[in-house]
C-alpha cells in the first residue's frame, strides 16, 4: 500500500491515476490488487478518493527521511509492528514505520492510523521487565516535546493514552518486556478522517487539523524519539516519582473527580480519582468512603462520568 501511495504522490498529491496506470508503474503488480488497495485507502482510511474512474490521494504525504531523523534510526515502509523490528535493533535506536498492518494497542486491541499519516515509533532499552509507570512517564516526555510544536494543550489518560483538549485520543504508548530489555512503542496520529474514526469506533483525532495542512512529520518524529529516550533514562535513574506531578497536572481527570473505572479484574466501580502512587499506579477512593485502592491495570470507561474519554 505504501508503494502504491509513493507512486501516486510522485507528481504531487493532486495527481489522479487510473488503476491500470498504477499497475503499469508497479512493474507487473496485478490490477485487482491495486484496486483492492485503493478501496482500502478510500473506505478504511479516507486517504484516497475516486472521481470518474480516476484516483487521487487526499493529502500529500511527508515521507520519513533518515537524514532528518535521529542518528541510527531505521524506517520500514510496511511492517506488522514497529515493536517487532525494535526487538532486534540496537539499544536506543529508533525504528519508524510508514504503515503497521497489525499495530498493537493495550489488551490486544489493534492500533490503526492513516498510512504515512502518523508517527509510529519503537525503541529498545536494557531493563528488567516492563516497569509499571513507564508508559505514563514516556507520555509526559512526549507531551513536553510536542505541545510547544503543535501549539495546543494535550492531556494524559492513565495508564498510556495521549488525548487532545477535547478528550479525543491522538496517541498511545506501550512498554513490553523482551528478554533483558524493554521495548517502548509510541503511536501518534497526525492526520485523522471520518472513515478512520468510524473504523476505530471511538473518539480519536490527529495533531494536524486538516489533511492539507503541513504535517512537520519528520520534525515531530525526531522530537518524539528524543523524548522517549530521555524519559526512559530519567525513569531508570529516578523511577516514576519525577514524572508524577506533571502527569497529574496534565491528567484528563483531576484529583477528587468522580469517575467510572474498569479495573484489570473486569469489575466496574465509581470512585474519586485520587492521583498516582509512587510507582505510577492509579489511586481510587470508592463511593462508600472506604480506603484508597491502588490499581496497576484498567481504564476509564468511555463517555460515562466526569468527561473522561475512553481509548
Amino acid at each position: 500500500m505504501i508503494a502504491l501511495m509513493r507512486r501516486m504522490s510522485l507528481a504531487g498529491g493532486a495527481a489522479a491515476v487510473s488503476p491500470s496506470d498504477a499497475c503499469d508503474a508497479a512493474g507487473g503488480e496485478s490490477e485487482s490488487r491495486i484496486r483492492r488497495e485503493l478501496i482500502v485507502l478510500r473506505d478504511r482510511y479516507g486517504a484516497a478518493e475516486q472521481r470518474g474512474g480516476l484516483w487521487r490521494l487526499r493529502f500529500s504525504p511527508e515521507w520519513l527521511d533518515l537524514a532528518r531523523l535521529p542518528r541510527g534510526a531505521r524506517i520500514a515502509d510496511e511492517t506488522p509492528s514497529a515493536i517487532d523490528i525494535a526487538r532486534g535493533a540496537a539499544p536506543g535506536a529508533a525504528v519508524f514505520a510508514e504503515l503497521q498492518t497489525r499495530g498493537r494497542g493495550r489488551r490486544g486491541r489493534v492500533w490503526r492510523s492513516i498510512p504515512a499519516g502518523a508517527i509510529l515509533l519503537a525503541m529498545r532499552f536494557p531493563a528488567r521487565g516492563a516497569p509499571l509507570g513507564l508508559p505514563l512517564a514516556v507520555g509526559v516526555g512526549i507531551l513536553r516535546a510536542l505541545e510547544s510544536d503543535v501549539g495546543a494543550q494535550l492531556k494524559l489518560k492513565w495508564p498510556n493514552d495521549i488525548l487532545d483538549s477535547a478528550g479525543r485520543k491522538v496517541g498511545g504508548i506501550l512498554a513490553e518486556a523482551s528478554g533483558g530489555s524493554v521495548v517502548v512503542g509510541a503511536g501518534i496520529n497526525l492526520l485523522m478522517t471520518s472513515e478512520l474514526r468510524a473504523a476505530l469506533g471511538r473518539p480519536a483525532a490527529g495533531l494536524v487539523a486538516e489533511l492539507g495542512a503541513p504535517q512537520r512529520r519528520n520534525i515531530r518524529a525526531g522530537l518524539a524519539a528524543e523524548a522517549v529516550a530521555e524519559s526512559v533514562a530519567a525513569f531508570g535513574a529516578d523511577g516514576a516519582g519525577r514524572f508524577l506531578p506533571d502527569a497529574l497536572s496534565r491528567h484528563i481527570a483531576a484529583p477528587g473527580e468522580t469517575v467510572l473505572f474498569r479495573g484489570g479484574d473486569g469489575r466496574e466501580r465509581r470512585g474519586a480519582f485520587s492521583g498516582f502512587g509512587e510507582r505510577g499506579e492509579l489511586l481510587l477512593r470508592g463511593e462508600d468512603g472506604g480506603g484508597i485502592e491502588a490499581h496497576i491495570s484498567g481504564e476509564f470507561v468511555a463517555g460515562e462520568v466526569g468527561g473522561v474519554s475512553g481509548g
